[in-house]
């Protein structure tokens, strides 16, 4: 939400700036900006061939239908302003308290179903004796990524990007109270892993400054592979990283302002 009134506020922005900067005896001379204007080719852009690209990225999804925040970076090459071939690195710590889970008192295992899926503590019955556990899942991965552009406007460009990468991850049980689950024989052991994400979708970008973008984009993302190399009883990392995913974001045209800073020294 707060993205989408950050994305409103800076197009009111941009379009009372240019508004201004227009003087009368231009106006003849200007283009009337409808619908038309906006959504016609964009070729106001300098175009090279080749041109190096970088930007930071901030992307919005969900992990066991909880909303987490990703933070990192891409650059890359962008190729005749229609494709843009790039690697980029993003990371994600996020602490689950939305289902806390039951520990046997006995073994700190947690209550499973039949399935073997931990069962939260809400769901258990009086009868079972349990300390609140909640998880905490830590992800690193970098990536290879291609972009295809099939639409370009003064307003919007139309993408499909496929991703590939890899990563680390580590989850791990954690105690509200803050005592590491002093009253158990022992701690719950943490999972820890590689694996390795792709991802397919359709992605918008909204030109609402010449320095920053509204990144929008749906998608599918995938654990194509992963490996364990520790293992607990809770961890069920790969169906909870595969799921249709979201994005919005700002992207921050870090090589513009750059260019622009360079030139005026």
């Amino acid at each position: 939400m707060r993205y989408t009134v950050l994305m409103f506020l800076l197009l009111s922005i941009t379009c009372l700036s240019a508004q201004d900067s227009d003087s009368t005896d231009q106006q003849a001379k200007k283009l009337k900006k409808n619908l038309h204007y906006y959504f016609s080719r964009d070729t106001s852009a300098h175009i090279k061939s080749v041109r190096f690209n970088f930007q930071l990225d901030f992307r919005n999804s969900f992990v066991r239908d909880f909303p987490i925040d990703i933070y990192g970076g891409n650059f890359g090459f962008v190729l005749h302003r229609k494709f843009r071939i790039g690697a980029g690195y993003y990371f994600f710590s996020q602490h689950f308290s939305n289902q806390l889970l039951g520990l046997r008192p006995s073994n700190g295992i947690p209550y499973t179903d039949k399935k073997g899926v931990p069962i939260p503590v809400g769901k258990l019955t009086n009868k079972q004796p349990y300390i609140p556990a909640s998880q905490n899942l830590a992800v690193n991965y970098g990536c290879l990524n291609f972009t295809y552009m099939f639409f370009n406007s003064r307003l919007v460009n139309l993408y499909i990007p496929l991703e590939i990468g890899y990563g680390t991850f580590s989850e791990k049980l954690v105690d509200p109270s803050g005592y590491d689950f002093k009253t158990l024989p022992k701690s719950p052991k943490a999972s820890t892993g590689r694996f390795w994400p792709g991802q397919v979708g359709l992605m918008a970008v909204t030109k609402v400054h010449r320095l920053v973008y509204v990144l929008t984009a749906i998608g599918y993302r995938k654990t194509l592979h992963q490996k364990f190399e520790t293992e607990s009883d809770f961890t069920d990392f790969e169906s909870q990283f595969e799921s249709y995913y979201y994005r919005l974001g700002l992207q921050i045209q870090i090589s513009s302002i750059l260019k622009k800073r360079f030139r005026k020294k």
